[in-house]
């Protein structure tokens, strides 16, 4: 998977906090101005990744508002950019804690695929090899869940 870039994210996070499904400079600076001031400095952030400063200027001009770093924008890039490898530290402390627990209440891998209904290929591969690729992370909280119940 590609690693995530700050204009990609800018992409999606600006499409996410003005709920329209254009990136356009113009139409956001007049939402931002108008109703949502939330965009203002992501919006400028993208413009200046992408570009596209001019035109975020002459926007501006128009729609005039001022861009004060919000502080909020850069540090959701940094944990999106991490959620893969605080994902996969996450599940593998979980499966630490799923192996013990099924060395103690002595259940089996055919056990708990069948009980939660779940691809014995992929649970095999997480339970049997640690094989956390395979499994997600609610996957394994639901098994976690479902060893601690049991």
């Amino acid at each position: 998977m590609r690693p995530l870039t700050l204009k990609g994210f800018l992409k999606r996070y600006l499409q996410e906090l003005s709920e329209a499904k254009t990136i356009g400079i113009f139409t956001l600076a007049k939402l931002a101005y108008k109703d949502n001031p939330r965009l203002r400095y992501p919006l400028y952030l993208y413009a200046r990744e992408s570009g596209k400063l001019k035109i975020f200027n002459s926007a501006r001009k128009l729609y005039p508002f001022e861009v004060a770093n919000d502080g909020k924008t850069l540090q959701t890039f940094e944990y999106y950019q991490n959620k893969a490898e605080n994902d996969n530290h996450t599940k593998l402390l979980m499966y630490n804690r799923i192996i013990a627990l099924q060395k103690q209440k002595n259940v089996s891998n055919y056990r708990i695929y069948t009980d939660l209904a779940l691809n014995p290929g992929n649970a095999n591969a997480f339970l049997k090899y640690g094989d956390i690729s395979k499994c997600g992370l609610s996957l394994a909280r639901h098994i976690l869940d479902y060893l601690e119940r049991v």
